[in-house]
Parts: C-alpha cells; structure tokens; sequence
C-alpha cells in the first residue's frame, strides 16, 4: 500500500515552493523606482511629486497603514491601536485550533475528511502589517498517528499507509508578526515592525540620488 505521509510531504513540498514564489515576488517587488536627483534644491518638489505618483502607481507602501485590503488568509483590521495611532490599518489573523487526530474511534466521513488538508495552528489572534514587514510560508506536516480505529478494531498503531491514521496540513502564507515583545511599537503578537519590506523600497529610492545637494 501506498505510503500516504511520504505522499503529503511531497505534495507539501510542491506547494510550498510555490508559495514561497510568490511570497519572495511581494517581498522584494520589481519595480523601477531608480529617480534620478541631481542635487540642486530646487529639484527637491519635482522629486518628491514623481516619487509619489510611482508610489500611487505600484501601490507601494507609504508607512501610514499596513495594508488596505483581505490578503493573504487575513482579514482587514481597520481600528486597530498601534503604535500611538487609533485607526491603523492592519491583517488580523484569527486563532487556528491544533490538528485533528484520530481518536481511536471509528470516525465518521466527515471526521475522516477533517485529519487532511488543514492549516497550521495559531495560538491565539495575531496582527500583521504586510506592506511594511512582508510575508512569510508557513510549513504544514504529515504524519500518523495512534492508537487509532481502523475500521474494524481500535487501538491500531499508528499507519502511514492508511487513511484513518495519517493527520496532514498544509502549507500557507501569512504576514509577520512578532512573536515576543520588543521595540518602542513592537508587543507580542502584533506586527514586527521591521520594515523588512518597505525598507528595500526606501533604498531602492535613495539609490536614485546623484551629486550632492547644494544650497
């Protein structure tokens, strides 16, 4: 019989690839964003003018919200207290339970259908902000487990080749958030704070200087 654990992490793996893809593609995004300034004071206004439309155009983060939108498996928290500021726009993602096990009865379909293709657990509800501190994959898992009803009789050991005994999650995006407090706006479970994301952004602009300014 076919090894089902063996199977779920290679499906995992695939996916998680993908995921990851996509993930490295919102964090570090490909735009032309090189302005060039020469230095003079009076280029300042037009330099500024024409970061902003680029901004407004790719949908760049300003460093006002951490999002605008659902993204990502996460919802959008409109009125979330954050860093001194009321209404901060926020991910929320609430609590995920532990996996579904086998419980060593003989478990219905629906029981069945229910050890497969779950989500990673969360403790508890956590906030991120994705424009400014990115994404990140969160790897799923495969395996058996026992004591176990096959069917027929209980207290089967755990078998990676049967159905009623494999418990498998997957893979998923989600945003960063801080898993220990620290830092001046930094609490557990709320955004990093880091900036891993709209940081390169920034540099990619100051890349864009040339000469030296001039008064």
């Amino acid at each position: 019989m076919a090894n089902l654990v063996t199977q779920y992490l290679q499906q995992n793996a695939l996916e998680q690839q993908h995921l990851e893809r996509q993930v490295k593609l919102f964090n570090n995004p490909e735009v032309d964003i090189s302005i060039p300034f020469g230095g003079t004071i009076s280029e300042i206004y037009k330099w500024e003018q024409k970061v902003r439309s680029i901004m407004q155009l790719y949908g760049l983060p300003s460093g006002l919200q951490g999002a605008d939108r659902d993204m990502y498996g996460g919802t959008l928290t409109n009125n979330f207290v954050w860093g001194n500021n009321n209404d901060w726009k926020a991910i929320s993602y609430a609590a995920r339970p532990a996996l579904n096990q086998p419980d060593n009865t003989d478990l219905n379909a629906n029981a069945l259908a229910g050890l497969i293709n779950q989500l990673p657990p969360l403790p508890q509800q956590v906030w991120t902000n994705p424009w400014l501190d990115g994404l990140e994959v969160i790897p799923g898992t495969a395996y058996a487990h026992g004591p176990f009803h096959n069917g027929t009789n209980n207290n089967q050991p755990a078998s990676p080749t049967d159905f009623r005994s494999v418990v498998h999650s997957k893979p998923m995006i989600q945003g960063k958030f801080a898993a220990n407090a620290g830092g001046v706006t930094t609490a557990q479970f709320q955004p990093e704070n880091l900036c891993e994301r709209s940081g390169k952004l920034v540099n990619k602009v100051l890349r864009g200087f040339t000469g030296i300014a001039l008064t």
